[in-house]
C-alpha cells in the first residue's frame, strides 16, 4: 500500500508541474495509479475525500492526508467535450435525410416525403 500511495504522489507531483508541458506521467508505476489515471489530469470530473481524526495518536497521519489532499486539489484535469455524441447526432440527421427521399417505382426518380 505505501507503494502504492508514494507512486500516487509522485503522478499527483507530477501533474502540477506539468500543466505547461508535455512531461512523462508515471502512471504505469504502480496498479493504484493505471487505475486512477482517467481521473487524474484526464477528461472526468474527480473528487477527493480525506479521512483525518483529531485524535493525537493519528496526527502525524492526518496532518500527511491533509498535505497530500492540499496538493491533489492543484491538479487541473482539463475536460473536453466528446466527440462521439456529436457524431451519432451527425449521423442520425443523414440517415433522416436519407429517409425523406424514396425512389420511386421503376427506378424514376426521388420523391420527398
Amino acid at each position: 500500500i505505501n507503494l502504492s500511495l508514494t507512486a500516487l504522489g509522485r503522478v499527483v507531483v507530477t501533474l502540477i508541474e506539468a500543466e505547461s508541458s508535455k512531461a512523462f506521467i508515471p502512471y504505469n508505476a504502480s496498479p493504484l495509479t493505471m487505475l486512477l489515471k482517467a481521473g487524474l489530469g484526464g477528461n472526468s470530473k474527480t473528487a477527493l475525500i480525506a479521512c483525518v481524526t483529531q485524535s493525537a495518536d493519528s496526527l502525524s497521519e492526518s496532518v500527511s492526508t491533509l498535505r497530500f489532499a492540499m496538493q491533489a486539489s492543484h491538479v487541473k484535469n482539463k475536460v473536453a467535450k466528446q466527440e462521439a455524441a456529436d457524431k451519432s447526432a451527425e449521423e442520425k440527421a443523414k440517415i433522416a435525410e436519407a429517409g425523406n427521399e424514396l425512389q420511386l417505382p421503376g427506378g424514376k426518380g426521388f420523391a420527398a416525403l
